[in-house]
């Protein structure tokens, strides 16, 4: 957040630069390949860089918004266990890193979710 305000990350930035062919468009890239792109290249802010839902080359100097120099992966599918005491840390670990900083989750793409509008889905790559 910035002065209680929102700030809105480029994906349009993060899908030009990292989306290559027609077999990565399908297929997406990993949350490690995005991550390592990101911790070189900085993140712009979606005002810079709309998001149109296509690839669109760079026609204009990055203007970089944020940088980040290292990250911390929580892995949900080793983390999630029958065992309430470890799902209460799981679920403090994962609001702690919403409320504190930039988060990047990889989520399955459904043809159906091409309907979807709105709030996050208007930025999903």
């Amino acid at each position: 957040m910035e002065n209680g305000r929102r700030i809105i990350l480029s994906p349009q930035d993060i899908y030009n630069h990292l989306i290559k062919t027609a077999e990565e468009d399908d297929e997406g890239r990993s949350v490690s390949d995005t991550i390592v792109w990101l911790r070189e290249n900085g993140f712009l802010l979606e005002q810079d860089c709309p998001y149109v839902g296509t690839f669109m080359p760079s026609i204009h100097t990055r203007k970089i918004f944020l940088k980040i120099t290292t990250y911390q992966r929580i892995n949900l599918l080793e983390e999630i266990s029958v065992k309430k005491e470890k799902n209460k840390l799981l679920h403090k670990r994962l609001e702690s890193a919403v409320r504190n900083t930039p988060v990047v989750a990889q989520m399955v793409w459904l043809p159906e979710m091409k309907k979807l509008k709105g709030m996050v889905y208007t930025l999903v790559l």
